[in-house]
């Protein structure tokens, strides 16, 4: 089929304004949906060659000024001029503009006919069942994916409109034919329909809803703990998840908290007396230096990632617990050694690392130049015990009866 110069761009132009012709369906705008230029896409001698400007100038004028129709009705509408040609002198009649003037017409023209009726169907739902929310569906059709989901959000927006319920968890809320994972799948929307239902408590994200609604909120057990002296294991078990808040609340005799960036290093961390080893967090160490108060009452040991990331986390955190020790990146000899196991670092450059060291500075600047971090998975254990026996760490014999009468 004949296609000409400009239908693309013309259709292109249709499709991005998707958002707008479903407002226009509802609310028929006065103003065309479009005006399209014809004249840049005109054939000529100059653009195509005298050849190809005598076979196509017909077929180019022709397919502009004959639209498709759909129920006899033009789905768009030249303007034309009368204009003089190279190879044809003054003509009458020449398309200079393609004017779509419904947004019936656009979603005919885009072939989404269906999916015009689908729209339809659901904003005169929503208008009938939740006509509050009628706006919020204009501003967030596009987002509804899959559209077979909608109806849980008309379900959620009527459970909200009724008003808050106070003290219960997330998953207990309790509306007829959505699963316990709606809200977790789809937080962002559900907080703008909560917002839309209720202006005068408007939520930007889950935490803000929790406390609109007066949610229970549950804290995610998500920092590991493993405790690296056989005296302080709770009946056999050395390992434990926990939540900023309960951490916050730990009592133990200890001496040292070492904190590693990854989980894996945590779990093979060697044992030392009165010591924990804290894991798998990332930037989340900075709300449990906040939270757990009595870090600031032991010697503490951090040792991320030689990489971009590595040292931004030690830096921040070192500006909310300045007794804060590095292991194992302060030592330029190190990339040395284990140069082979470098690869490219892909992490955000940190504007500022105030409160590094000299030496860390100087580890990290090595590694920014070449644009290569190097993982803690990659240091070998006798680097890991190394470093731990030259200060100090595992002089002492580690007991390893069950004790925990301390918490």
């Amino acid at each position: 089929m004949y296609k000409a110069a400009g239908f693309s761009e013309f259709l292109e132009k249709l499709r991005k304004k998707e958002r707008e012709l479903h407002r226009c369906l509802v609310f028929p705008a006065e103003e065309p949906i479009l005006e399209f230029s014809l004249r840049s896409y005109l054939p000529t001698e100059e653009r195509v060659g005298q050849e190809m400007c005598m076979r196509e100038m017909p077929q180019w004028v022709d397919f502009w000024k004959n639209p498709p129709e759909k129920q006899g009705r033009p789905l768009w509408h030249v303007e034309t001029q009368n204009r003089k040609l190279a190879l044809w002198g003054k003509q009458s009649g020449i398309p200079v503009r393609a004017v779509v003037k419904s947004a019936e017409d656009a979603f005919c023209l885009l072939h989404l006919e269906k999916e015009m009726r689908e729209f339809l169907e659901i904003y005169r739902e929503t208008e009938r069942e939740l006509p509050e929310a009628a706006e919020w569906l204009l501003e967030n059709y596009q987002k509804l994916q899959p559209k077979s989901e909608y109806r849980k959000f008309l379900l959620m927006g009527s459970y909200f409109r009724q008003g808050v319920e106070y003290g219960k968890f997330l998953r207990e809320i309790n509306v007829r034919g959505v699963d316990t994972k709606f809200i977790e799948r789809h937080q962002k929307l559900v907080c703008t329909l909560w917002t839309a239902l209720h202006p005068e408590q408007p939520a930007k994200n889950m935490e803000e809803l929790s406390r609109a609604w007066q949610m229970q909120t549950q804290d995610r057990a998500n920092i590991g703990l493993r405790v690296l002296d056989g005296s302080l294991e709770w009946h056999g078990v050395e390992q434990f998840f926990l939540s900023a808040d309960e951490l916050a609340k730990l009592r133990l005799p200890l001496q040292n908290v070492f904190i590693t960036e990854n989980k894996t290093n945590g779990l093979r961390f060697p044992r030392a007396a009165g010591s924990i080893v804290l894991f798998g967090m990332g930037y989340g160490v900075l709300e449990m230096a906040e939270k757990a108060s009595w870090l600031r009452e032991v010697q503490l040991i951090y040792w991320g990632d030689l990489d971009n990331n590595g040292f931004d986390i030690l830096s921040k955190l070192r500006g909310k617990l300045p007794q804060v020790k590095s292991m194992l990146m302060d030592e330029p000899r190190l990339l040395k050694d284990l140069e082979a196991g470098l690869v490219e670092d892909t992490g955000t450059v940190p504007s500022a690392l105030p409160y590094l060291t000299v030496r860390e500075k100087q580890v990290w600047k090595l590694l920014h130049d070449q644009g290569k971090r190097l993982e803690q998975e990659k240091f070998p254990m006798e680097k890991i015990e190394g470093w731990l026996r030259r200060e100090g760490f595992l002089k002492q014999r580690i007991p390893m009866e069950s004790s925990f009468g301390h918490l």
